[in-house]
């Protein structure tokens, strides 16, 4: 892995910012270094991540990668960042972005179902942080969405309804309500 994200990096470096392809060599490194952090915990690999898919967000507008290929990955390297820090703040980032990864994609997309995903799994995450009811029931809701959203066949429906159940049970245990528990 540290060959490949070194692979990445030098690619970067000879990437000029203006030229088009110069989004996709940062989101390719970025992505190589998140898979580094998940596999060593080293935080300066997800720190840099983080620093590369801003400076990328800073630069949208000359950017010719869209924010929906690229978002997705800032916001899971957000989440990892607040899972590993604590951090409310960054969790609020983590949600933010994902909630903009879900409008830069269209619902016709295939993607849109993931992304329904995501952004119910890091509502789930800002409430076990949290534990502010709303965010569960809204992640219940995106759950939900995502579910319907998604096509006859879904390779992924048996994670959607795992997700679902898994934040109805978070649900039903902080509120107490056994129907919910039912649900679950």
């Amino acid at each position: 892995l540290g060959r490949a994200v070194a692979s990445f990096d030098q690619i970067l470096r000879a990437t000029p910012p203006e030229s088009p392809n110069h989004g996709a060599a940062v989101l390719n490194l970025a992505s190589a270094l998140v898979t580094q952090f998940e596999l060593t915990a080293r935080i300066e690999a997800l720190d840099r991540a983080v620093a590369l898919l801003q400076g990328l967000e800073a630069r949208s507008s000359v950017v010719s990668l869209a924010r929906s290929a690229w978002l997705p990955t800032l916001g899971w390297a957000l989440l990892r960042r607040a899972e590993r820090t604590g951090s409310v703040a960054v969790m609020e980032e983590a949600v933010a972005v994902r909630r903009e990864a879900l409008r830069f994609t269209g619902r016709r997309d295939p993607d849109y179902p993931d992304r329904l995903t995501d952004l119910g799994g890091v509502l789930a995450s800002q409430f076990s942080l949290t534990g502010e009811l709303p965010l569960i029931a809204e992640a219940v809701r995106v759950h939900e969405a995502a579910i319907a959203a998604a096509p006859a066949g879904d390779p992924g429906l048996a994670g959607r309804l795992s997700n679902l159940g898994t934040a109805l049970d978070q649900q039903a245990v902080r509120t107490q309500d056994e129907k919910m528990l039912d649900d679950a």
